[in-house]
């Protein structure tokens, strides 16, 4: 599951990094010679330099997540509401209604977004999926349809001399 983070959420997250960074700084200081409650003051700098460690790696992620988000959007890697119309469509088997090129351009989109939002691959393999059937559809129309054999009618040229009933 992914998890987003509010503005607030992320502002907090921030300052407890600050503050495990002023501990961490105040316990390197004090290392050398200092004990808390039978719990060395070295022990202590490991536990909450790896948990600092771990919360600039969230921070991190949520960074470029944002950072490729913001990407996403300004490429116009969403899918629009158009785009919806023209997916169903497709999935439908209604493809004289959609555009020229609107398949390659929600592939498009949905690979987009399936690299920023590892759920979104599943939307991807979906619609991949979807194309895939289609396309054994469409081979299997186009190999049911006989052939004719037949040769053209020739018309014939009409007598003059013949009178219409």
């Amino acid at each position: 599951m992914n998890y987003q983070l509010s503005e607030d959420e992320h502002r907090s997250m921030e300052l407890l990094r600050d503050q495990l960074n002023l501990i961490s700084g105040l316990l390197a200081m004090a290392k050398t010679d200092a004990e808390l409650s039978g719990i060395t003051s070295t022990s202590l700098f490991a536990f909450l330099d790896e948990r600092c460690g771990d919360l600039n790696r969230v921070l991190k992620a949520v960074s470029e997540r944002y950072s490729l988000q913001f990407e996403l959007e300004r490429d116009r890697g969403t899918l629009e509401y158009v785009d919806w119309l023209f997916a169903l469509r497709i999935a439908r088997g209604d493809i004289l209604q959609t555009p020229n090129g609107a398949e390659h351009r929600i592939t498009e989109r949905l690979t987009k977004a399936a690299q920023i939002d590892s759920d979104m691959k599943r939307v991807l393999d979906e619609w991949l999926g979807t194309l895939g059937q289609l396309a054994v559809q469409k081979a299997q129309t186009v190999a049911d349809k006989p052939l004719s054999t037949k040769h053209p009618v020739q018309r014939r040229k009409r007598n003059p001399s013949v009178a219409r009933a």
